[in-house]
Parts: structure tokens; C-alpha cells; sequence
């Protein structure tokens, strides 16, 4: 049941449920107090808060969890307005409203951060945790990439806070990578200055083409990712349903935008330029 009491100059509101932390917060008006009991009640009711005696008792699992089933939601969400505004509910099917909330990177991150730092408490996140993350990745990964792995963290720490309404604080992310220069570490990735040439190309097809266990053909989509210009997620995300044999087109589904507001689940034709019978089926 929530509370809300004058403290000097401003109103806190306080909430004591059974199998949830204590939590208050000091509002400079009353009404916005009272409607953010309202909310953190509902919160509490719907789950979206973690039960637990308090923040100190939950895991840095329970949050990566909690992070991805609201991804999930959102996603599923924007996939039916995308259905929606598109014209496009006939061929969105169940399967598209469950995709994987990230691209490919992102989801191995998060598996990866659940198996090194999941049983962590989210409490012991600050700056010298993160550092000795940091020296733990040096051995097997670059300053791009160990910037990229605080990122995640730093959302992670950032929804605790906002969604989860834990007590955490996400600029002790900010205050690691404080650290980089000290460690030679370069958070710049550099820029490619040249495309494979066509001997590259043709040893990559000839090595794949020659591996006697290999089952994908690759140099058949080493062809057609060169040919389309689609990222990898984009191809395995095709299906047969969705080719237009008549005027050599294909449905890309789940289509990366470099808009920011843009659908995660972006409808585009493209070109087919090389034809089914090649090998990809």
C-alpha cells in the first residue's frame, strides 16, 4: 500500500507490498507523487517489478530476463502495427510476432553476459565490478567489442532503474570506460579501406566448396549476399512463400533500418538476382 507523506519542501511516496523491496521517491509535487505510487503498484501487479526482499537479493539473470521478455513485447507490438499500416496481416504469420527481440550480435551478448555475470547481484555493480570485467574480456576481445559488452550492460542497468524501479545506478558504465586509455583499449572501431577482391572471393567459394561435411551452401550465399547486398539475418530470414517468381522479387522480412524510429520489422521488395535453383533450398 503506498504512502505519501510531506518531507520538507517536497511529497515522497512510499510502497510496502508483501514479497517486494520497500521503495519511495520524492516528487516536488503531490500529484505526481500519488501517480507514481499508482504506477509502481501496477508494476508490482503485472510482474514487471521483480519480487524479492530487496534489490540486493536479485541477480543480474533475473534482470537480462526481465529486459528481454519486455524486448520481446515491444517487438511483437511493432510487428502488428507494421501488419497494420502496411496492409501486410495475411502474410505476418504468429512466428513473426515471436522473433528474437535482437539482431544476432546482441542476442549472443546477452547469452554470453547471462553465463559470465548472471549470477552476480545487480547491487555489486559499480565501477571496480566493471573493471575487472573489463580485464577479464582483454585476453579474447578488442576495445570495440568490450565497449560494445558495456553498452549492453548500461541498458540493462539503465531498465532496472527506469522500468524495473530498482536502486541502481547506470553512469558507473560511464565511469569504466573512463579506464580505456589506461588499458590501450580504442573504443573506435576503424574503418574498412577496401572491399575482398575477386581471388579472395574465389578462395572463400573453393574452401567451402570443398568441405566434405559441409552442408549450408555458402558459396552459393557468398553469391547471393554479394549480388543483393543483404545482411546475413536478412537472408536466413527468407521463405518461399514470399518469392514472386513472375517479377523476380522476395519479401525481406525483419529488414534493418538506419532510421531510428523506424519498425524492427521493416517490409521492402528487393531484387532476386540469383534464382532459387542455385542451391538454396
Amino acid at each position: 500500500m503506498a504512502t505519501i507523506l510531506p518531507i520538507g519542501d517536497k511529497w515522497q511516496a512510499r510502497i510496502r507490498k508483501h514479497g517486494f523491496p520497500s521503495m519511495s521517491q520524492n516528487f516536488n509535487k503531490k500529484q505526481d507523487a500519488i501517480a507514481w505510487a499508482k504506477t509502481t503498484e501496477a508494476d508490482m501487479i503485472t510482474r514487471k517489478i521483480i519480487p524479492g526482499l530487496s534489490t540486493g537479493a536479485i541477480r543480474i539473470a533475473s534482470v537480462i530476463d526481465k529486459y528481454i521478455e519486455e524486448a520481446i513485447e515491444v517487438k511483437s507490438l511493432k510487428a502488428l502495427k507494421a501488419a497494420k499500416n502496411a496492409a501486410l496481416s495475411e502474410r505476418l504469420t504468429a512466428e513473426d510476432a515471436t522473433l528474437s527481440p535482437f539482431g544476432k550480435d546482441k542476442t549472443f551478448t546477452m547469452v554470453r553476459l547471462k553465463r559470465t555475470i548472471g549470477d552476480s547481484l545487480i547491487k555489486n555493480i559499480d565501477e571496480h565490478y566493471l573493471l575487472d570485467f573489463i580485464k577479464m574480456r582483454m585476453p579474447d576481445a578488442g576495445g570495440v567489442t568490450i565497449g560494445m559488452d558495456l553498452g549492453y550492460i548500461k541498458s540493462i542497468l539503465d531498465f532496472a532503474r527506469r522500468v524495473l524501479r530498482l536502486s541502481i545506478n547506470p553512469t558507473v558504465v560511464d565511469d569504466a570506460r573512463t579506464h580505456f586509455p589506461r588499458l590501450g583499449l580504442d573504443p573506435k572501431s576503424e574503418e574498412r579501406t577496401r572491399m575482398p577482391t575477386e581471388a579472395e572471393v574465389a578462395l572463400l567459394r573453393e574452401y567451402y566448396a570443398n568441405k566434405k561435411r559441409q552442408k549450408i551452401p555458402v558459396p552459393v550465399l557468398i553469391d547471393f549476399a554479394r549480388s543483393t547486398a543483404m545482411r546475413l539475418e536478412e537472408i536466413t530470414s527468407l521463405r518461399w512463400s514470399d518469392l514472386n517468381e513472375i517479377d523476380k522479387t522476395i519479401l525481406v522480412r525483419n529488414r534493418k533500418d538506419p532510421l531510428p524510429d523506424a519498425s524492427s520489422v521493416q517490409q521492402e521488395w528487393r531484387k532476386k538476382l540469383v534464382r532459387p535453383s542455385a542451391g538454396l533450398g
